[in-house]
């Protein structure tokens, strides 16, 4: 009885992760939503980029994007502890930022899941 109940739990979370073919594994969701949960209930200081207003300078403090945006980002300069300039930020749609003296446009998706701290 054990076996079989244990065997159909296995086969439930193989075809979970058959269905979710964008994410690498169980366990890459599972430690960035606990470090989603951790940067934004923790830490009252911390705002997502998004939230930012123009002029204004921040520290990346964490990032909780999919590996492979996130790698992206790294190889174009923005790792953690960088230092990001907001140039324009716009309610809805692309924000214009400036990482290492270069200017990136972020999307919004992609802007609301970096988590910053003034600088």
């Amino acid at each position: 009885m054990f076996f079989y109940a244990r065997m159909k739990f296995m086969t439930f979370w193989l075809r979970y992760l058959e269905i979710e073919k964008g994410c690498q594994c169980l366990l890459f969701k599972i430690r960035h939503m606990v470090k989603t949960k951790n940067a934004m209930w923790q830490e009252d200081w911390r705002m997502r980029l998004k939230e930012g207003k123009e002029g204004s300078t921040f520290e990346v403090a964490d990032m909780t994007l999919p590996l492979d945006t996130e790698r992206r980002l790294e190889v174009l300069g923005l790792t953690e502890g960088s230092t990001v300039q907001i140039m324009k930020n716009k309610k809805r749609g692309a924000m214009i930022v400036k990482i290492r003296g270069t200017r990136f446009a972020l999307g919004e998706k992609i802007a609301e899941n970096i988590i910053v701290k003034e600088a």
